[in-house]
């Protein structure tokens, strides 16, 4: 990804690193033939530093930080039957 800046004539461009870290986990478990149980876990995290392609003056009108994003989110689930399945 590059950004780039145009002032008149002259055109400045730069590449724009991201970072993105995401984890996720799962854990099943079969309690027995009745009973089944899990939970999972999501952690997402995004970082997009400012791309310096502006000179000191120009960031009047511009951000100059670095945008982050963080979530995290996770379910559980526990299912019982109220027969055991037959084979």
């Amino acid at each position: 990804m590059s950004s780039q800046a145009t002032y008149g004539e002259f055109s400045l461009s730069a590449s724009s690193p991201r970072n993105i870290d995401e984890y996720d986990g799962r854990f099943d478990e079969n309690l027995n033939d009745r009973n089944r149980f899990f939970v999972r876990a999501s952690n997402h995290s995004y970082k997009v530093p400012f791309p310096h392609v502006i000179p000191n003056a120009g960031l009047v009108a511009w951000s100059a930080n670095t945008v982050t994003q963080n979530s995290f989110n996770g379910g559980v689930n526990c299912t019982f039957l109220k027969s055991p399945p037959s084979d």
